[in-house]
């Protein structure tokens, strides 16, 4: 394959930046010091324990990249060890494989599961250039994309199941569109200053809104979509933050993550900055941004409505981070360590309630649901 470079060279600090579909007005003060309940955002909250007959290493703070959902099994790929266990819709062990090794079908590292609708088919993207495909009932091998010959490492990727934009955090240019049909690869010309990648680094830099894939641009939330044709970002949706707006030319280019980590705790306690994920449901945006001084905020904004949040914590006392959306609801993986920071007993029912303190008890992990209204 041979790799074609987009002449358009999108996210530049000088590019003008006019949203498709405008600059949402948020009030920080206002919203900071309003309450947010839980049910504000969801009509309710479930837990799902998940068979601990093999242990995980993941915690809450996994993310995305690590769990997939075909609609009534979860594939969960263990950070650590690298194995990926099939659990189905209640909880229960399908099937545990390690893939680890050279042969046929396997990889020696993995950044990222991923479920195929088009394929019907589990994907484990190594990020030296391969994506192995897997069936869904025994993971059994079925085939590799590979596209090592382009040496484009990649970290992250999204697929609607026939198109894949691939993400690299070590390459200069950001976001490829990969055409399996043409056999080449497409740079976005996405190029952001490179000291920015020590700032921080989404891990699961991807997510929808109003069906199409975005990216968010981590030092304002400025989300692009991504032109098929043209091979560019194209500005979708800013936010205005009045004083609270995180800008480039605050950022000094330091050389390690250390001095930035100093530099985020005191910058966020003026500023909603940096924001480090941003899922989407429909016309739902859900961010999680840095603020108060380091803590970790969700911002959530309704396009259709207006609605608009800004949280710490809900009432009920639950951290929140987005992660895997479908059909309405939103999956995210958690350990039992961490259960008691994102989810209150006391909002759930008998049954969740049964599953919450198994979880607890046995020191396992579970799925929480969240139904959004």
């Amino acid at each position: 394959m041979g790799i074609v470079l987009s002449l358009i060279l999108a996210g530049c600090s000088g590019e003008p930046e006019h949203p498709v579909r405008g600059s949402m007005e948020i009030d920080v003060e206002g919203l900071a010091e309003k309450p947010v309940s839980i049910y504000d955002l969801f009509s309710k909250v479930e837990i799902v324990a998940l068979d601990g007959s093999v242990p995980i290493s993941n915690s809450v703070y996994t993310g995305a990249s690590n769990i997939a959902f075909d609609g009534d099994n979860f594939y969960i790929l263990d950070m650590k060890t690298l194995g990926l266990c099939v659990f189905d819709g209640n909880g229960g062990l399908i099937c545990h494989a390690d893939k680890r090794g050279r042969g046929p079908g396997e990889y020696t590292m993995a950044d990222q599961v991923m479920y195929n609708p088009i394929l019907d088919m589990v994907e484990i993207l190594d990020p030296r250039g391969r994506i192995y495909r897997y069936s869904t009932d025994s993971l059994k091998f079925m085939s590799v994309l590979d596209y090592t010959d382009e040496c484009l490492a990649t970290h992250n990727y999204f697929t609607d199941g026939e198109r894949y934009i691939l993400y690299s955090f070590s390459n200069e240019d950001k976001f490829w569109n990969l055409d399996t049909g043409k056999s080449e690869i497409v740079s976005y010309g996405y190029r952001p200053p490179e000291y920015l990648v020590r700032l921080v680094s989404p891990q699961s830099p991807f997510f929808e809104i109003d069906g199409r894939p975005a990216v968010f641009r981590i030092f304002d939330g400025l989300v692009y979509v991504f032109d098929d044709v043209s091979h560019r970002l194209v500005p979708y949706i800013g936010w205005d933050f009045g004083k609270y707006q995180g800008r480039l030319a605050d950022i000094p280019e330091y050389d390690s993550a250390r001095e930035y980590h100093e530099f985020i705790l005191d910058y966020s306690g003026r500023k909603l900055c940096p924001f480090i994920d941003m899922k989407g449901c429909g016309e739902k945006i859900f961010a999680s941004v840095i603020f108060d001084f380091g803590k970790t905020w969700t911002l959530y904004h309704d396009m259709e409505s207006g609605e608009s949040c800004l949280f710490w914590k809900t009432v009920e006392g639950m951290l929140f981070l987005p992660e895997l959306f479908h059909d309405g609801i939103m999956y995210k993986y958690t350990d039992a360590h961490n259960l008691p920071d994102y989810v209150s007993r006391e909002i759930l029912d008998d049954s969740s309630q049964k599953a919450y303190d198994k979880v607890l008890s046995e020191c396992g992990s579970a799925i929480i649901k969240y139904y959004l209204k």
